[in-house]
């Protein structure tokens, strides 16, 4: 694939490749000119393999769309969590960066927690990044706090999904505020698993957890007006 000038979507996930396999991937992506759209979910790759891929990704100038699903994993050093936070945002900051379509959804052994707000605080800047997913990182109010101020000043983000991260009220309300001056935003699911959690804590207010909710929802699905 490293010849080929035809534009290809690679679905390479679920196939176990290790930090070994995301070595070898690094190595040649900066000279694949033909793949536009990469999946590579699922392949264990760890913290430390996913440094090593980002690394790699700071050259290719093709790849517009990366899917890099549950490929996180904790491990008793932070070094290497820190490193993939660290180039992944050298990534995002670049100012030949290509990405548009970003998924790293984590899971219940793959979560970047709290340290995710510092890849958010880095889209503060990125003006070619449409679509997110950030799901399944249990990255609490405070990665949610820090998603909703880039929101505020982010022009590029059309589309963001970010279930079971333990969003709480104070999450729902600051992402609520965010969306007053965003008016690029077009598509962000309402995180229903998180919903659930809020609302099945003993002496939860419900009612004004719906009308928060409502009006995040209205904010959302505002109607579109057009001038004659």
């Amino acid at each position: 694939i490293v010849n080929i000038e035809t534009s290809l979507s690679l679905n390479a996930s679920n196939n176990n490749l290790g930090e070994k396999g995301a070595r070898e991937i690094s190595s040649i992506i900066s000279n694949v000119k033909s793949v536009v759209k990469l999946d590579l979910s699922d392949n264990n790759f760890g913290d430390m393999g996913m440094a090593i891929l980002f690394e790699g990704l700071w050259n290719n100038t093709t790849i517009t769309d990366i899917r890099l699903n549950r490929n996180f994993y904790d491990t008793r050093s932070s070094k290497p969590r820190q490193q993939a936070i660290s180039n992944l945002i050298k990534l995002l900051q670049s100012d030949s960066s290509t990405i548009e379509v970003l998924h790293i959804c984590g899971g219940s052994n793959c979560r970047l927690k709290e340290s995710l707000a510092d890849v958010l605080k880095a889209l503060s800047s990125n003006t070619t990044l449409t679509e997110l997913d950030i799901s399944g990182h249990a990255m609490n109010n405070r990665g949610v706090i820090t998603l909703a101020k880039t929101l505020e000043v982010n022009n590029t983000l059309t589309s963001v999904m970010f279930d079971d991260n333990a969003t709480g009220i104070v999450g729902f309300q600051n992402l609520k505020d965010s969306l007053k001056s965003n008016k690029n935003l077009k598509n962000i699911p309402l995180p229903f698993a998180d919903i659930s959690k809020v609302m099945s804590i003993p002496n939860t207010d419900k009612d004004a957890i719906c009308k928060l909710l409502g009006k995040l929802d209205a904010k959302l699905h505002k109607p579109i007006t057009t001038k004659n």
